[in-house]
Parts: C-alpha cells; structure tokens; sequence
C-alpha cells in the first residue's frame, strides 16, 4: 500500500500483495474502536470472526484483478471422444483428403445370428461358513462399502432390526436397519462430498458462505437419526 492512502479506507489495500485485503473472499465491515487498519470478514474463513486486511495470506488466496475462470473438461467427455467411430478418409481426384462412410461388416445372406452363451446363475454360493452372525457382518459390511465409504458404525442395540419407511403415497414398508443406515449415512457422505466441493470451486465463491449454510440447515433436519449412531461425535448437527 502506498503511504499517501489511508489505511482504513478497504479499497487502499485491494492492490496490496500478499495480504487478505487484496483477496477476493475479503469483505469489509464498518471500523470498530481501537483499529488501526481496515478490517472485515473471510468468505472462506468462517472461523476467523475478524480479519484484518493486513493479515497474510492463506493458501486460498485468490488476488484482485487476476482470477479468471477456466473450465475443465470431464473425464466423461474426454473418454466419449476417444470413443467416438473410427473415420474412413480416402484421397479424391482432385488429390484432397476426403472423409467416406466406413464399409459395413461382411456378413452372409441369411446367415442366423449366433446367440450369446452366458453361464447359469447358481442356485448356491459356499461362502466359507455357516455362522448366521458371521454371515450377516460379511453382509453389512459389503452394503456399506457399496452405499457409502463412511466409517461411522450404527448403535448395536439396533442391529438385526427393522425400520418403517413411509413414501409420499403413504406406502409402509420394513427394511432392515443396516439397510436404512447405509441409506442415511449415503445421503450424508453426499451432502459433505458436495459442501466440499463447492468451497473449492472458483466461480461459486461469492455464495459459499449462503450455500454451505444451506447444507448445514438441511444436515441440522437429521438430527432425528442421531439416536442410531455408536458415537456421539459422529451425530447430525446443523452449527457451522
């Protein structure tokens, strides 16, 4: 900052280098007694209830001026290009590269397809034992690992139970306990999954202290399930 600008005036320090008041997540509040040099708030930073500008910066630190959004390209459409049909290119009279259409597979006149053998389903699988308690471990654990790669573990006194699940037609069903807590802590991992993903996005950073609070408000309307869980640690909350 030049020595001629005030230092309480927030936009002296937006072409200041290295310090938060030249970040775009800073944001300037009114002056508070005793402070020398404008202060604010982080919109990255929740937990830093006042920042001043000439804080150093963090690894988030995105200057004034020089972001600029540059989209990437999915792994789903890169492999969709790879594996887009093989072009058939031919030389015309005129000598110039020319794209034709890709001659059809030969195939003989009224040749029958051949049918496709697939092996028989089992009617039994040997799974090494015949330990019921061993065999239904086996089996929560192989539900969970496919609907969600949390380890947070359900309260015990509820295993081997069932849970009544009501839809929007006011159908009942009964499933499983394990089967209704793989579902929840899916759900979960998804909401923290995408809470993460948007505080690392760019172009979403002016909203993420709206949309984070959005997703903990909603985690906080599942407090109702925390009576499922082993630990008290892993419970829903919806504080910040």
């Amino acid at each position: 900052m030049a020595d001629d600008k005030d230092p309480m005036d927030p936009e002296s320090w937006f072409d200041a280098p290295g310090v938060c008041g030249s970040c775009i997540a800073w944001k300037s509040d009114d002056p508070r007694p005793g402070e020398e040099v404008a202060a604010g708030s982080c919109r990255l930073r929740a937990e830093l209830p006042r920042v001043p500008a000439t804080l150093r910066k963090c690894d988030l630190y995105k200057p004034r001026g020089q972001f600029t959004y540059q989209p990437t390209t999915s792994a789903g459409s890169r492999r969709r290009k790879r594996a887009g049909a093989a072009r058939v290119m031919k030389r015309s009279e005129e000598g110039q590269l020319v794209q034709v259409r890709a001659p059809a597979a030969p195939r003989e006149s009224g040749a029958p397809k051949m049918p496709v053998e697939r092996p028989p389903v089992p009617r039994e699988v040997d799974v090494g034992t015949d330990d019921a308690a061993e065999l239904r471990r086996v089996l929560v654990s192989l539900l969970r690992n496919e609907m969600s790669s949390s380890d947070r573990e359900m309260a015990g006194r509820f295993e081997g139970g069932k849970t009544e699940v009501t839809d929007g037609q006011r159908t009942t069903k009964r499933i499983d306990n394990e089967r209704f807590f793989a579902m929840l802590e899916s759900m979960r991992t998804t909401m923290e999954e995408l809470e993460d993903a948007i505080v690392r996005s760019d172009p979403l950073l002016p909203l993420v202290p709206e949309l984070t609070g959005y997703l903990r408000r909603i985690q906080g309307s599942f407090t109702t399930f925390n009576i499922l869980y082993a630990k008290r640690s892993d419970y829903f909350s919806g504080k910040e």
